[in-house]
This record gives C-alpha cells, structure tokens and sequence, in this order.
C-alpha cells in the first residue's frame, strides 16, 4: 500500500544479529530548503515551502568485526510532500558537512526518473520503503561513490551525509536533510524463547481483536433489523471475547514466564508488554475503530431498521473494516515473526523494528482489502452505499463522497492499528502521521 505522506526521510542499516550484542545508530534531522547548498544559484536555497523529516538507523551485528558496511543492512523510509518541482532523483550525498556540498553518492535512493517510474513513486508527494546490505545498495547506485562501504558507513556515523531531493526545477536538490547522529544503542537480539513469546502475544491480539469484532458486527447488523436496541451496551465483551483473553493468558504463562534451557529469562527485553495489556489493546483496537467511523454513540448513528439501504450500508461497511483491521494486523504479525528471526527484511533488535512491521504490506493484501481507492473497503462503499450519503452512514468520518469516506475510513484502520501495536510492542510510531501522512490531530 502506498500513500503519499508529509515530508519524511528515514533510513534504517539492519542485519541478522552474529554476535551477543550489536549496535544500533540513530540519526534524524528535519528535511527543508535552507539546508540546500546550490553553488552558483542565489544565497543556495530553493525557497521551496515542501519540509521533511530524516530519521536513519543503522544497526552493525559485529561492531569488532572486519565487514563493515557490507554485513549492515540498509532500511529506507522516505516520505516527501509539496515539492514545488517534480521528482528526478533522491541522492545520498557525502562526506560534506552541513552548510557544504558533495557530487559524490553515499548510496542512491532513486538514481533517475527510470528508478522512480519503475517503482511507481508520485512526484510531489509519496513514501518509498526498501531495504538492503549497504554493499548491495552502494552496488545498483547509479550514481559516483567512492571508497569502501566501510567508509560510507563511517561518514553517515560522522554526521558527514545528507539526503538531497532533486526536481525538474531545482536540479541540484529542493530539499535537504543533514544526517544528524542522536543516539548509539547496544542492543541483545531476541533468544528463540524470547521471539516465541513475542509472536504467541501477537497471535493473542489478533484473536482477542477478532473475536470482538464478531460481537460489533453481529451488534450493528441486529439493529439494521431492529433487534438491537442498544448497541454501545451489545459491544461489550462476551463470553467468547473473555474466553479468547483467557488464552492469551495461557500462552503468556507458557512462552513468557521464568527462563529458558540457558537461563535467559523467556520475556523479552524489549518488544513485549504482558497479556493483560495485550487483551485490553485488542478490544480498545476494534471498538475505537468502529467508534471513529460510526461515531461516538452507536445507539444513535446505526440506523435502527427504519432505513433499510442506510442499515444495509453500514452493516456491510462494518464487516469490511473488521476483515480489513485482521488482515494489517495478520500481515503485521507476520513481518514480527519473519523478522524477529531474520528470514525476511530487518532483523528485529529494539522496539523500531516492530514500528517498521507496522508499515510494510510484502503481498499488496493489504492493499488489496484496505486501499481507499481499489481496496475493497471502496468496492463495498460503492456497492451497497449507492443511494446513500455517506456523511449519514458514517458520521465519525462525516464525509459525502465515497472516496473521501472511504480514505478517512483507511486512516482510521491504519491509525487503531498502530495505536495497539505501539501499547502491545512499546513502540513509539507516530500514529497521526502514520494514518493519513499528517501532523493534524486525525489519531489522537
């Protein structure tokens, strides 16, 4: 799924943990025109109004060894918005400090408009994730690197790299974000035992999260027909939701209590809160959601069987965002697990991996459910939501036209969605801006 989100440049060096300990770097600098350095033009600056973010993480598996740049693996999350020019390229530039120039490439993001058009990336405003070792990206970069990955490596770590968004009209770069070094962590990966526990809590959110997304459904469709007259009450949790949280309960006994064959404690370090905030993230999760589309009050905004297209609408809508919430959370435990045992993208070593989980959609499945445009969120609005208006039929969203509706609609997935994952993972994603790609307040 691919949004077009406010100015963000993030970049994350990963690699499958070989040592007892690794360590992890944490850049990040806002991205704006008045870093931009064009010699020969002006003062340097654009005076362009599009703004951005950079954080960038690299994590090295053995900081004693002798690979470096080659072992880390390199994450890429890259939003931009409101440039003024079109895209030709994202460049990672360096050595140069801040305030200088350098033609040389750390690493290309886009080397040309081949590479943007082959992703699909809009011109003005996108997000683009992609990850590889350092090495391979340095290798398919279409632009002049010098020296060894080791020594790329050490550039971004001596704050001497900057991303430079180039356009048609500002070719030498619209915006720029200095690499700014905030932070160096050691980090222990998770032990067999450890990722077991991770992954069995995940499994206990995605159940809780279903079982009372059954009890919302069977509630909103009882009073399309009438049959319920209070539906805030008919929400709460049943016996099948208690019985669901009482096996998360088990599970974290089992896979996260005492220690393992070594005498690592089986509860992670990081990454895991315990069951009883796990089950509450889980019901929080699907009723906020169903309150942020449907409005505070269900008993009131659920058509009561008076209008029948009107029920028949928000029934239908309320199952479709129920299979969309299971599928980003399915596909988010997936990512953790992959990932936690380095098979798939980033090897989980702290809480930012779980926040990247919370972002990739590796099938398009996803997409295929959610996307406000093609999902089939959308093809239910537009099926069963014909004759009627939308701003009715969702007041939390309060939007008349279906696509409008059916975007706010995915934000509000996304943002419940990252909301459970940062209590149930500690986490610390950005939630308003992950929903709909703006600091607005739209995921309080």
């Amino acid at each position: 799924m691919k949004h077009a989100f406010l100015g963000l440049i993030a970049a994350t060096l990963i690699a499958i943990p070989a040592t007892s300990f690794a360590e992890t770097y944490v850049w990040q600098n806002g991205c704006d025109e008045s870093q931009i350095n064009n010699s020969g033009v002006g003062d340097g600056s654009t005076d362009s109004t599009a703004t951005g973010f950079a954080h960038i993480r690299a994590y090295d598996p053995d900081p004693d060894d002798d690979n470096e740049g080659f072992e880390e693996r390199v994450f890429w999350d890259i939003t931009y918005t409101g440039l003024l020019g079109l895209l030709t390229k994202i460049h990672v530039h360096g050595p140069a400090l801040a305030g200088s120039s350098n033609p040389g490439h750390i690493f290309d993001v886009f080397s040309d408009i081949d590479d943007i058009t082959a992703f699909g990336a809009d011109l003005t405003s996108d997000r683009i994730t992609h990850s590889d070792t350092l090495f391979g990206i340095m290798l398919n970069s279409g632009g002049l690197t010098t020296g060894f990955p080791a020594d790329h490596l050490e550039f971004m770590i001596d704050g001497l790299a900057y991303g430079n968004i180039h356009t048609d009209l500002w070719p030498l770069g619209e915006i720029r974000c200095q690499f700014v070094l905030v932070d160096t962590i050691l980090t222990d990966p998770q032990t067999k035992d450890q990722a077991k526990c991770t992954a069995a809590l995940g499994k206990g959110l995605g159940k809780v999260a279903k079982a009372e997304d059954k009890v919302i459904c069977k509630c909103i469709k009882g009073a399309t027909k009438g049959q319920v007259p209070d539906v805030e009450a008919c929400i709460l949790p049943d016996a099948k939701v208690l019985d669901t949280q009482a096996k998360t309960n088990a599970d974290f006994n089992k896979r996260c209590t005492g220690v393992d064959k070594n005498g690592d404690p089986r509860l992670p370090s990081f990454g895991v809160t315990d069951d009883v905030t796990v089950n509450a993230a889980a019901v929080v999760q699907s009723t906020d959601l169903i309150h942020s589309v449907f409005g505070a009050d269900l008993t009131v905004s659920i058509d009561d069987g008076t209008n029948a297209d009107l029920g028949k609408c928000q029934a239908q809508v309320a199952k479709t965002l129920k299979k969309c919430q299971a599928t980003v959370t399915k596909e988010y435990n997936k990512c953790v697990k992959g990932d936690l045992a380095g098979k798939v993208d980033l090897p989980i070593v702290d809480a930012h991996g779980f926040e990247h989980c919370m972002e990739v959609d590796r099938k398009g499945k996803i997409a295929k459910t959610c996307d406000a445009t093609i999902g089939k969120l959308r093809q239910t609005i537009d099926k069963q939501c014909l004759s009627v208006d939308m701003a009715l039929a969702a007041p939390g969203c309060g939007l008349t036209d279906p696509a409008d509706a059916a975007a706010c609609m995915e934000a509000a997935v996304r943002c419940q969605a990252c909301k459970s994952g940062n209590t149930a993972n500690t986490a610390a994603l950005d939630c308003d801006v992950h929903d709909d790609g703006a600091s607005n307040a739209s995921c309080p």
